[in-house]
């Protein structure tokens, strides 16, 4: 059975690229970034972009992050052809694990 709830998510701005679990290569990084040592590696992307100033996150729980946005809901995710994402949410992954 399928339940349709209509309206529920209003906040998704349309049209929107889904995908909130991405693994990649970085193709390119910020020439004023410290970690050119991503460059031309496997990483993952942590799905959920913080803001870092409420109360869950300035006491370590980002998870539960009052003003959270999500990778793929509230702006583009992993579905395009590339990504742009902040390095603060990037980590490398083994370089032989296959991409998703």
């Amino acid at each position: 059975m399928l339940l349709v709830i209509p309206k529920v998510m209003n906040f998704v701005p349309k049209p929107i690229i889904l995908g909130h679990e991405l693994s990649g290569s970085v193709i390119q990084i910020h020439p004023e970034s410290n970690n050119r040592d991503l460059l031309d590696k496997r990483v993952v992307v942590e799905p959920g972009v913080y803001c870092n100033e409420c109360e869950q996150c300035l006491n370590g729980r980002r998870n539960i992050c009052s003003n959270i946005k999500g990778l793929g809901l509230h702006f583009d995710g992993g579905m395009a052809e590339y990504v742009k994402f902040n390095v603060d949410y990037i980590h490398k992954s083994p370089q032989n694990y296959p991409l998703m």
